[in-house]
């Protein structure tokens, strides 16, 4: 969101420059085209490197947040499950900047469940399905709810390998390969943890 502000922002100045360009004698046209290479460039130039280099950040500074969250909770998780779990919110929430994420603080794609408790705000009435919180610890009270309601065995929250087994077979997310693309998250925060 913050780049697409910025590419707006220097669309615009980029838009005045040429428009001054079109209306304005040589001298001057001389002048706003110095004022565009030593202005605008660099700075369209730092947002591209800006963001190149703080992705990798920006995502352990949201795997963090939601380990955070959870600690706060005092779940019994060992520490595995727990990242295993703040990379799937990750991927669900695309690192939280999701519209679903932004809008509703759903950072765990949950759908609107029919049986068990919840903790999303119940007056909203999605046409797509998912739930609204009204913060993000309510949407992990409602993925600890989720989970108690499926019963997860003991061992699925002391080990990452039977946490997956528990997520594939509790049908979560019905899709193939789901739970490799958080397996692949895992490891580069496992990769990263480690260096």
């Amino acid at each position: 969101m913050v780049r697409v502000i910025r590419s707006l922002v220097i669309l615009q100045k980029l838009r005045i420059v040429l428009t001054d360009l079109l209306i304005m004698p040589y001298h001057i046209m001389l002048m706003a085209f110095v004022k565009f290479v030593f202005m605008i460039l660099p700075t369209m130039y730092f947002v591209h490197l800006n963001s190149i280099f703080n992705m990798e950040q920006f995502k352990l500074d949201f795997i963090n947040r939601v380990r955070q969250h959870w600690l706060l909770r005092n779940f019994v998780f060992s520490p595995d499950v727990l990242d295993f779990i703040a990379c799937q919110f990750a991927l669900e929430s695309d690192f939280g900047t999701s519209s679903l994420a932004l809008t509703r603080n759903n950072f765990c794609g949950m759908k609107v469940p029919y049986k068990r408790l919840t903790y999303r705000i119940c007056s909203i009435k999605p046409s797509d399905g998912f739930c609204a919180y009204s913060s993000f610890d309510n949407c992990i009270l409602d993925y600890v709810s989720w989970l108690f309601y499926n019963r997860p065995y003991q061992n699925a929250l002391q080990s990452v390998d039977a946490f997956k087994i528990f997520l594939r077979n509790s049908g979560y997310c019905p899709e193939k390969g789901y739970i490799d693309l958080i397996d692949s998250i895992y490891k580069q925060l496992k990769t990263y943890q480690n260096d």
